[in-house]
């Protein structure tokens, strides 16, 4: 009988047991020791840089939000990305990979290279070439990159990220394309992936001003004035210094010293043929005794 009893003790205190143990859902597990990523990966000098590590991949950031979450912030590690990704879109901004890494994104030019996505800085490489010209020639023109590129809204938007080298030149702005000649001139622009040239843009002289739709027509030689219609080189900046968009004065267009522009143009440019109000001069208008026409 006292056998019974004993056996009977001995399964109910196993029971108890093994129920204390079942109950411990939320066992505390001290931060874990064991290293994921290679020494060096924050350090941009380093072979094992995580940039390097996301760029052979193409960009995919899947792993980085598996461990990091999907915003970055911790995730199951619980160690935030936006500590040195503090701009706008964390490591998913734009000049995480090109431009001022982690600048404020509301200035273009932090946007734009250099950086190359190489690390490129020399603006006679292709990744740099005349961005900074571009965009400080034009500070207020918020679409600037949409001129030449088809802007991702988002990192992994169709076209962005893909098998091609470099960023595609696609003039989906209105700047290049401006139409003159009474209509007549449409311009046929081209960017030539070789050389990395410019052509037939209306922001480099391709347009036709005509005397019979002009309220100044004194001032024309001939029935038209007209542009250089030049090409441009994105690489050197020599190819698009003044006088190369159109000759001074334009062809067409009576005799003029470049310190008597200002005489009709004022308000662009000052009497040393300086321009002074870049938002006037190539701009799709025609600014002249102190009106603004569109282009005729």
């Amino acid at each position: 009988m006292l056998m019974k009893y004993q056996n009977v003790f001995a399964t109910l205190l196993i029971i108890i047991f093994i129920s204390a143990c079942s109950d411990q859902q939320n066992i505390p597990v001290g931060p874990s020791t064991i290293e994921i990523h290679q020494p060096g990966w924050a350090d941009k000098t380093s072979d094992n840089f995580h940039g390097d590590e996301i760029a052979a991949s193409n960009f995919n950031m899947e792993s980085c939000q598996q461990c990091h979450g999907a915003d970055y912030g911790g995730g199951l590690v619980e160690s935030s990305c936006l500590t040195c990704h503090s701009q706008d879109n964390g490591p998913e901004a734009c000049n995480t990979c090109h431009g001022v890494f982690a600048a404020s994104a509301d200035d273009l030019a932090n946007v734009a290279p250099p950086g190359g996505l190489a690390g490129e800085t020399a603006v006679t490489e292709r990744a740099v070439g005349a961005h900074q010209q571009h965009l400080s020639y034009y500070p207020d023109l918020t679409t600037t990159c949409n001129e030449c590129h088809k802007l991702p809204q988002s990192l992994n938007d169709a076209g962005h990220l893909d098998a091609t080298t470099g960023a595609e030149v696609v003039f989906g702005g209105t700047l290049a394309v401006i139409v003159t000649e009474g209509g007549s001139r449409i311009p046929q622009v081209q960017y030539n992936t070789s050389n990395a040239t410019c052509a037939n843009t209306y922001c480099h002289g391709n347009w036709v001003l005509e005397k019979s739709n002009s309220n100044s027509a004194f001032v024309y030689l001939a029935d038209k004035m007209e542009g250089n219609f030049s090409t441009a080189s994105w690489v050197d900046a020599s190819t698009a210094e003044c006088g190369s968009c159109h000759a001074l004065p334009p062809t067409g267009h009576i005799a003029s010293e470049l310190t008597g522009c200002g005489n009709c143009h004022s308000g662009v440019v000052d009497d040393q043929g300086k321009i002074i109000d870049n938002g006037k001069h190539i701009n799709g208008k025609v600014n002249v005794f102190g009106q603004e026409y569109d282009m005729f």
